[in-house]
């Protein structure tokens, strides 16, 4: 079983960006042991029952959200030098529960290969942790009329294409 906990942070008042209002961010320190390599696809598969009742919750809380996961992971150098980098996922909009498991797969694929490019490009740079996993979410605004996200009827209709020719003789 798991043992990793999630806390909800609250917005910063600090950062006067509008949209930071609506993010939602819940995070996760894994205090990591400095026997074991990381491997992020392990730490998804140990954290993807909390990760999965987290979006859950929230989807049904909000609707419809967009999510993205991003790590903290610290790198070493040869030399003895340490970096601190963080890689972020793709974000994925998610409308249903279904959605939920395609983007965690989605997820640890595309931060592993971050994580591997990473040490490829630096040329001598070992990953030693990975130190935080956060989850970020916004609701997705529906739209005035009450909408929601996605395509309307009409936009579903196959549609016929045709070129002009807009060359004047």
């Amino acid at each position: 079983m798991c043992d990793i906990q999630f806390v909800k942070r609250d917005y910063d008042p600090a950062r006067p960006h509008t949209s930071l209002k609506h993010k939602i961010v819940w995070q996760a320190d894994l205090n990591p042991n400095v026997r074991d390599i990381p491997y992020f696809p392990s730490i998804i598969a140990d954290t993807r029952q909390k990760i999965t009742e987290i979006l859950k919750s929230e989807l049904e809380e909000k609707g419809q959200i967009k999510s993205a996961i991003t790590i903290l992971a610290t790198y070493t150098e040869n030399i003895g030098t340490y970096k601190q980098v963080y890689h972020r996922g793709v974000m994925c909009v998610l409308l249903l529960k279904n959605d939920i498991d395609g983007h965690l797969t989605k997820t640890a694929v595309e931060i592993e290969d971050k994580i591997v490019k990473f040490m490829k490009e630096g040329s001598g740079w070992k990953i030693v942790s990975i130190d935080v996993l956060t989850i970020e979410m916004y609701k997705l605004d529906a739209r005035k009329s009450g909408g929601h996200y996605g395509l309307k009827r009409n936009q579903l209709r196959p549609k016929k294409w045709f070129l002009q020719n807009t060359r004047q003789f």
